[in-house]
């Protein structure tokens, strides 16, 4: 049970780190629910979740580590932080398939979508990041069906593929041979028919599409921590202004762009302001 955990902690991770790791998100923690179908005994699913849930925020500190360049214990903390809506999905599962007995590529997915829209409305501050469905940003054919669903339909859609190769592994661990491979045929046969139907969709969408020119964009990210000491705040704007600066030519942008942890306070309150209109008239 725990290196069915931390195996799919680590492959649900891995996604995240890399855009060119998307495919394992149709993995993912398909090792973890692989080994809590056969567990009769809740306290040994809670356990596998407990393991599964602490294997997936390291692997997360430890991959980005050396990408965000922060303190490996808040990037555990934070880790953890994101998944514990998305575990608690996990723990739902765990005891639903007991009860319930179906398919896990049909239980999963509704217990994964359900946990992602609670972390996406109902956490702290609604941070609607970390979601599955954003891996898949690098097959558009595929996330076309963020019109019907959102991220959270192409997270879903994910989790269906997720959902198979654990059916395959449960019945394998059954009887392997093609005898499992049959077990499972409705669920692999269901998920393959899914991801085609999207990606048809997708297709027919995109071959209608016209590409139009829009705003020229400049994205100026720093790519420091989160906090809030002036010293701190103090060098965050000096990067992002100075990266703006040497690597913006005047006029060739439209909108210079600085997410996320750019600007750490209120940009009326900050005594940068004029630095930063020095930077929009240019």
């Amino acid at each position: 049970r725990i290196v069915g955990a931390l195996l799919g902690g680590t492959l649900y991770s891995l996604p995240f780190v890399d855009p060119r790791l998307a495919p394992l998100a149709f993995v993912g923690f398909a090792p973890t629910l692989a080994v809590l179908c056969p567990a009769r005994d809740p306290p040994g699913a809670v356990a596998t979740v407990f393991w599964s849930f602490l294997a997936s925020a390291l692997a997360c500190a430890l991959l980005a580590l050396p990408l965000l360049a922060v303190s490996w214990v808040a990037m555990v903390l934070k880790g953890g932080f994101i998944q514990v809506w998305a575990f608690s999905g996990l723990l739902a599962f765990a005891l639903l398939r007991r009860r319930t007995g179906w398919p896990i590529a049909l239980l999963w997915p509704c217990c994964w979508a359900a946990a992602e829209w609670a972390w996406s409305f109902h956490s702290v501050g609604r941070l609607a990041f970390g979601l599955s469905g954003y891996t898949q940003f690098v097959y558009p054919r595929l996330i076309q069906i963020a019109d019907l669903g959102g991220v959270l339909g192409v997270g879903a859609l994910v989790q269906v593929g997720v959902g198979a190769i654990a059916d395959v592994a449960v019945a394998w661990d059954q009887g392997p041979g093609w005898q499992a491979l049959r077990k499972a045929a409705r669920s692999l046969l269901a998920a393959a028919a899914l991801v085609a139907l999207s990606l048809g969709y997708g297709t027919l969408k995109l071959l209608g599409a016209r590409p139009e020119p829009g705003p020229l964009l400049a994205l100026v990210q720093p790519a420091m921590p989160h906090l809030y000491r002036e010293e701190q705040i103090r060098l965050v704007h000096a990067k992002q202004l100075g990266q703006a600066r040497a690597g913006v030519r005047p006029r060739e942008v439209d909108l210079v762009v600085f997410p996320e942890n750019a600007v750490l306070n209120v940009i009326e309150g900050t005594p940068y302001l004029e630095q930063f209109q020095t930077v929009a008239r240019r």
